[in-house]
């Protein structure tokens, strides 16, 4: 058995065997964790347009008096209380929704219900231009994650709705790091099974080299061991002990 095993060829094969393995599954994974952050995105933007689209009739349905505020910000936490509260490993909420809702002729302010202040939102949606249509993604000042906001306006009256990515971010970096767990791990049990089966199958082949190394003129009695099977290294052995039949015979006359 040669002491470097980096310079057999059931080394080379593993390796490469290996690589055209992990290459493979690395592809299957990334799509399967693209298709994850697909799902997450277009579910969190059908929740967000739905409820939207609701908190705005409520605003435009319910009379300005002194009654109003009250029932569009019970109606707003309602809305806001439909997204699970998850936690990370340090008990930060993953889920931070919004709602504002502004209308030119109210000098009172608009209508907020959040996490925080709402001037750095207001000010990061002023910054953004943000229209009506699908979701769009924001940066706030003070908040390291994104949020994705929707505007409806109706009745002169525009309302926002947000979602902070950190609970899809949360999910997506901790879905990677279990998929790249997974493969390590069938990396290197790839490998292993590979080298395994490569070194038991060149085996064979070191034999009749070691037995082709042995055999001279004094030794041409000597035969290869016939495997049962017929794959192409016991084609080999037969060929081999032909032609050594053949040289005996040639000798012998």
């Amino acid at each position: 058995m040669p002491r470097n095993l980096r310079t057999t060829a059931a080394w080379r094969i593993s390796i490469w065997t290996s690589l055209a393995f992990g290459l493979g599954t690395a592809g299957a994974f990334s799509i399967v964790y693209l298709l994850v952050a697909q799902g997450l995105r277009e579910r969190s933007d059908t929740w967000l347009s739905g409820e939207a689209e609701v908190l705005s009739q409520v605003s435009a349905d319910t009379p300005r008096d002194h009654l109003y505020k009250r029932i569009v910000r019970e109606v707003a936490e309602l809305a806001t209380q439909e997204v699970p509260d998850q936690r990370d490993a340090r008990g930060e909420r993953l889920n931070s929704v919004f709602f504002l809702a502004t209308n030119p002729n109210n000098t009172e302010g608009p209508l907020w219900v959040g996490p925080g202040p709402k001037d750095a939102f207001v000010k990061a949606i002023e910054q953004t231009k943000l229209a009506q249509g699908p979701p769009t993604s924001i940066t706030v000042k003070g908040y390291r994650q994104t949020f994705r906001v929707v505007a409806k306006a109706q009745n002169g009256r525009t309302v926002y709705l947000g979602l902070s990515d950190h609970g899809a971010r949360y999910v997506l970096h901790t879905l990677g790091r279990r998929l790249l767990m997974v493969w390590g791990g069938m990396f290197l049990l790839g490998f292993v099974i590979s080298y395994g089966s490569a070194r038991r199958t060149l085996h064979r082949v070191e034999r009749i080299t070691e037995t082709v190394a042995r055999i001279g003129t004094e030794e041409l009695e000597e035969r290869l061991p016939e495997p049962v099977n017929s794959d192409e290294i016991s084609r080999l052995a037969k060929t081999f002990n032909h032609m050594l039949d053949r040289l005996q015979s040639s000798v012998n006359q």
